[in-house]
């Protein structure tokens, strides 16, 4: 939602001064000089730079933006077509032209077929210099799209954030008809059961219903941009409520829509405040309930409403002190899980997971003993033994002359602790390692409360040069706020995202467009729970960089996966 398409007069233009950035294939200056000139010519300030290979190739397109690449249809090893693949792969928008001593129809198309803009005749440099203009023009609509596009997005995920918090009632109306409403908005109109329609003029007070419709009809009509009253709405249970309602014009899903805020006056109307402290309070007491204790008093296994099961391990009193006991005792070991690349470049990566030894040298696995080490404040001292463990590893490994990089989840009780910074970079020295080699994951709903401290935390890791994951990514709605307040280097998807691969095509596009958004901002994608070879399939087409799961292979203590088989 946002309140109007104005407020984006910044122009995004990376080119206005006039500059062409111009990269061309060819195997001499003197073929560089031949196209350049006439640019130059034509009132184009021209930076060129000369490829010959593949690789080559692929180094300028990391280098800088490029406005302009022009290339013969083949070079001794490297043909244009094999330079639109990697510009495919790349997923940079660069005009690409075609310059042949002989164009046909049947060449002209094979290019357009491969992704090329065009294909001109070598001696026709008066056309180049034509489909130049036309490119730029169209490069530059093109880039400005983009830049308003992700604003206009912006503007709609931080006006949903404020409305999804405001005490206000607030609701987008279109024809009548009810679209969106906070839950403000619900808790006080539509929590009765005579009140589930989604037609607001029924909640209006029947004397204040022509005035209601006035406002609503002079926004749509365009003939106010905003307006407001004083009115009476009717609760849940019928009874008036003096409100005083502000009306303007809105987008939901980028259609016009009228947004109306309701600002109850809550010292004439004890009741409605009544209905909504009780709801709040029935939902709280739900909550609750999933933790529900069985005849034998032990935690039971109970359906959420709208949710799958919840398990919740049987409680031991005695646990806190067993991991205490076990972290003195060095009673913790590794395992590791493949993270495999799938569209990006190749290199060998684990996830670490942790296992806690019993006295008698039985696994205890995981969900028998964090949530008692998060209750018990132990976390941070885990995740410390997990550091050094992986540390340890990373230099049995590097001695072996494997190249390998190691993924660490950090809990929350990491994320504020300030001391935990200076001592990894203790750590790094004593082990004398890179900081590269290891992968920090902070998973997304333990940053809700505590951005800024993840900020810091993200910035000191990679001040440390270490990596950085936002893991369980996409499950919250301002996922893509937080990526671009951390600026991390991947993003493991939620698990539920894998389960949406099954489903219609919808939620394959929408899958492509979080991984195409965490590209555009510079981050690795990694998908999680990856269980059978046709969620494989779909995961790239859908462009993920990385992919983990039993189907590959179920976490182990030996590092032995054979990466080499999937590049």
């Amino acid at each position: 939602m946002s309140e109007g398409k104005t407020g984006l007069a910044r122009q995004p233009l990376t080119n206005s001064l006039g500059i062409l950035r111009l990269l061309v294939l060819g195997e001499t200056a003197a073929d560089m000089q031949a196209l350049t000139s006439p640019l130059q010519e034509a009132g184009y300030a021209v930076t060129s730079a000369l490829v010959k290979s593949p690789l080559e190739f692929q180094a300028a397109l990391k280098k800088q933006e490029w406005d302009l690449i022009i290339s013969p249809p083949a070079l001794p090893g490297f043909s244009a077509k094999q330079a639109l693949t990697l510009l495919a792969h790349a997923k940079i928008d660069i005009p690409f032209i075609i310059m042949s001593d002989h164009v046909t129809d049947e060449t002209l198309t094979e290019a357009l077929v491969c992704g090329a803009r065009t294909m001109l005749k070598r001696d026709r440099i008066d056309h180049l210099v034509l489909i130049t203009q036309r490119e730029l023009r169209d490069l530059v609509l093109r880039r400005a799209r983009r830049y308003y596009e992700k604003m206009f997005r912006q503007s709609e995920r931080r006006c949903h954030i404020l409305l999804e918090s405001s005490s206000n009632a607030v609701a987008c109306v279109r024809n009548g008809k009810v679209i969106y409403a906070n839950p403000a908005y619900n808790n006080l109109f539509r929590s009765g059961k005579d009140h589930e329609s989604n037609n607001i003029v029924a909640l209006i007070h029947p004397d204040d219903q022509r005035r209601f419709n006035e406002v609503l009809k002079g926004i749509e009509s365009g003939k106010n941009i905003s307006d407001q009253a004083e009115i009476h709405m009717l609760d849940a249970n019928g009874n008036p409520v003096p409100a005083k309602m502000e009306a303007m014009i809105a987008y939901v899903n980028e259609q016009p829509c009228v947004q109306v805020s309701m600002s109850v006056n809550m010292r004439q109307h004890q009741p409605a405040i009544a209905a909504g402290t009780d709801l709040i309070r029935a939902a709280g007491e739900s909550r609750g309930k999933t933790a529900a204790k069985n005849k034998d008093g032990k935690r039971a296994d109970i359906a959420a409403p709208g949710n799958a099961p919840i398990h919740i391990a049987n409680d031991d009193p005695a646990m806190p002190q067993k991991i205490r006991d076990a972290l003195s005792e060095n009673r913790f070991r590794l395992v590791y899980q493949p993270i495999v690349p799938l569209h990006a470049q190749p290199a060998e990566n684990y996830e670490v997971l942790t296992r806690m030894i019993n006295v008698t040298g039985e696994e205890t696995p995981p969900a028998h003993f964090m949530p008692a080490a998060e209750k018990a404040g132990l976390m941070a001292d885990i995740d410390r033994w997990v550091i050094r463990a992986t540390m340890q590893t990373l230099v049995n490994q590097h001695s072996q002359k494997k190249e390998i990089s190691l993924l660490v989840k950090l809990s929350q009780n990491s994320i504020k602790d300030r001391s935990l910074v200076p001592w990894i970079a203790e750590q790094l020295q004593e082990f004398h390692l890179p900081g590269d080699t290891i992968i920090f994951e902070i998973k997304e709903a333990d940053i809700t409360q505590r951005l800024e401290e993840a900020k810091q935390l993200v910035n000191g890791l990679k001040q440390l040069h270490c990596r950085t994951a936002l893991g369980h990514f996409g499950a919250d709605p301002n996922s893509l706020d937080h990526l671009e307040h951390l600026h991390v280097n991947f993003v493991k998807l939620a698990g539920s995202f894998a389960d949406k691969l099954a489903g219609d095509a919808k939620s394959q596009a929408m899958i492509k467009a979080v991984v195409q958004t965490a590209h555009d901002l510079g981050t690795l994608t990694i998908a999680t729970f990856v269980q059978d070879a046709s969620r494989m399939a779909t995961l790239w087409q859908c462009n993920v960089d990385y992919i983990q799961g039993y189907f590959l292979q179920a976490p182990d203590a030996d590092l032995s996966y054979n990466f080499s088989a999937d590049e």
